[in-house]
Parts: C-alpha cells; structure tokens; sequence
C-alpha cells in the first residue's frame, strides 16, 4: 500500500513510516492540491516592516516570537564587502502571511505602549 506526505513530497512505500524530506508522519490519502497551494501561500514570507538596524529588528522578532509568530529578519545595506558591519544597518522583518495581521497588531501595541511613557527626566 502507498503512503503520502502531508505536505506533498511525495508517495512512499508502506515500508516507510516518515516523509524523509519533511519529518512528517505519512498518511494514506494524498494531500489535496489545492490545499496545498494555500498552505504554501499562506506560510510565504511576507515584509512586516523595516527596522533601522539590528538590535531594533531583534527586539521586535523577539516581542513576535513570544506571541508565537515565526520571524525572519533580513539585513539590508550595500551587500558583501561593505565595511561596515551589518548590525549598523537596515533590517527587514518578515513573517508568514498568515501571520502579517496579528504582527501588525502586536507592533502597533508595542508602539503605543512606547508612546504612553512618561518623557525621560
């Protein structure tokens, strides 16, 4: 009997217990293409925003990480070469696009909680 991935790498003998590209436990009825192609857009990366450097970028994927969202960070700047380090430079954040709405939120919050502080003495 043939076994499927969830995920749709693929069909596999009933010798096999795991998908061995993705870990996943195997099934007996092919995944549905379609859902599958909503899964992967959903999951693609989507840019939340632009940080000015690094330690803001870390700070922000760690505030969404405990939120339970995934999180990558890009640095930007002129690239291999440079001689500046990539901590001084721009970095995107991205998340998946499911998650785009709720990371907004959560930033935002984070924005206005910043705001309602009192001015530093």
């Amino acid at each position: 009997m043939t076994r499927y991935c969830p995920n749709g790498d693929g069909a596999f003998d009933d010798r096999v217990s795991a998908c061995p590209e993705c870990g996943s436990s195997l099934v007996d009825t092919p995944p549905d293409p379609f859902e599958l192609a909503l899964d992967r857009e959903r999951s693609e990366p989507a840019w939340l925003l632009t940080a000015p450097n690094e330690i803001e970028a870390s700070l922000i994927a760690g505030r969404l990480r405990d939120a339970g969202i995934p999180v990558m960070l890009r640095p930007g700047g002129p690239g291999l070469g440079a001689w500046a380090s990539a901590f001084s430079f721009e970095h995107g954040v991205y998340v998946r696009a499911v998650d785009l709405d709720r990371a907004r939120e959560l930033v935002e919050a984070a924005a206005s909680e910043l705001d309602d502080d009192p001015e530093p003495l």
